[in-house]
Parts: C-alpha cells; sequence; structure tokens
C-alpha cells in the first residue's frame, strides 16, 4: 500500500454536502482562522476506517499524506501514526529504533491536525512509563 491508494481511497469518499458543513465548522472564509484549508468531506469515523486499513503503511510514505493539501487526507496520516505507534507500545518493542523514530516523527509534524496531541502524549506517556 502506498501513500496515493490511501488518498485515492479518500477521494472515493468525498461528500458535497459534507465538505460544506465542515468549511463552515472550521471557518475557512477569508481572514478566519481555517482560511484556505481544503476538505473532502468526509467524516472522521470514515477516516479512520481508511487509517486502520492503512496500519502498516512504511514510515517513508507517511509525509506524502501529512503534506497533502487536504485536511482528511492529513489527518489520515496522523491516525496511521497513531495506530502504529500502538502496536509497538502493545507489542513492547520500546526498544527498537522505529519506536524511537515514529515518535519523533509525529512529534515533527504533530501541528497539522491539533487534534492529534492528546493521543501522542497519551502514547508518549506509554512509551515512557510502562517498559
Amino acid at each position: 500500500m502506498t501513500a496515493k491508494d490511501i488518498t485515492d481511497a479518500l477521494l472515493a469518499l468525498e461528500d458535497e454536502r459534507q465538505r460544506e458543513v465542515l468549511l463552515r465548522f472550521f471557518k475557512t472564509g477569508k481572514g478566519e482562522y481555517g482560511e484556505g484549508d481544503r476538505f473532502l468531506g468526509i467524516r472522521v469515523p470514515e477516516v479512520r476506517l481508511v487509517a486502520k486499513t492503512a496500519v502498516e503503511l512504511p514510515l517513508e510514505e507517511v509525509p506524502t499524506l501529512l503534506l497533502s493539501p487536504w485536511h482528511e487526507v492529513r489527518l489520515c496520516g496522523l491516525l496511521i501514526l497513531t495506530y502504529q505507534m500502538e502496536r509497538l507500545c502493545r507489542q513492547r518493542l520500546l526498544d527498537e529504533p522505529k519506536a524511537l523514530n515514529l515518535l519523533l516523527f509525529r512529534l515533527f509534524f504533530i501541528y497539522i491536525v491539533s487534534g492529534s496531541l492528546f493521543l501522542f502524549i497519551s502514547h508518549l506517556c506509554v512509551f515512557l512509563f510502562h517498559q
């Protein structure tokens, strides 16, 4: 699976009516805090389902998702990283270099979708205190 496959899957779920709702909710008009953000109109539970199917996505594919112009594609990238971190924590692969790289990678891109900050902190706590 590649970032393009994930993006294509999300594009297939595009919903014009929901897009209008999200554009108003996130205040994307001129001069508003979300000005310029672009939406496909996909609800978060649908984005989570796509992310769960892509949990094995190679780490080097994730920046493509995180740098997408589409809000839902960026969210999917962060969700994939979240699911990968959860799996690493459950498997106790905390000493593996991939786990540390994943933590640093998520920290670097966390500003893209601010709602993931809580998940990142919670997984960091699991990582640090459950060894």
